[in-house]
């Protein structure tokens, strides 16, 4: 009779366990990082990039977006490196001291990336680095603008300037 008492107990506390959430061997995970959005971030050195996203409609070329944070005393000349067709391609991108610069869009406009080579859906290996810090490379989202959230991400490669050509006037002769 015990036995099926203690039982009984033993299997109301594990079923009150269960039913509330509840774990004795449950780890909380409070302090990993992680990023809880669609992009990704990465620090190096005093600049942090953050919720960073490559936009893409064809996976040719690309609009590298997020946010950037220096938090040096001087101005910082950010370096994004990616390979396309077998080149490395260098884009660099000015972190004023001590400021928070949203990328992509907005006042500074796109940050445009030729040639990418990666489809939306796709991860896209950028090497971030500026000076002399060692830099990390990352896996960054490609992605579409299907979300209404992210209409307008789209790049648009800056027009080249055609030149105009201006007629000469016929030379007068002189007296």
């Amino acid at each position: 009779m015990r036995l099926r008492s203690a039982a009984s107990i033993a299997a109301a506390l594990a079923l009150v366990i269960g039913l509330s959430g509840c774990s004795v061997f449950a780890f909380p995970h409070t302090q990993d990082a992680y990023d809880p959005s669609d992009g990704v971030g990465v620090t190096v050195g005093d600049i942090s990039l953050l919720n960073v996203i490559v936009f893409s409609e064809d996976g040719e070329d690309g609009n590298f977006t997020g946010g950037a944070v220096n938090r040096s005393d001087d101005d910082i000349q950010l370096v994004l490196q990616y390979e396309s067709g077998g080149e490395k391609v260098d884009v660099e991108i000015e972190i004023p001291a001590r400021e928070t610069v949203i990328l992509g869009e907005g006042e500074d406009g796109q940050v445009f990336l030729p040639g990418i080579d990666s489809i939306p859906g796709s991860l896209m290996k950028i090497y971030v680095q500026y000076g002399d810090r060692p830099g990390k490379q990352i896996d960054v989202p490609v992605l579409n603008t299907d979300l209404p959230e992210y209409t307008g991400l789209l790049p648009t490669p800056t027009p080249t300037p055609t030149p105009t050509v201006e007629a000469t006037p016929e030379p007068e002769p002189t007296p």
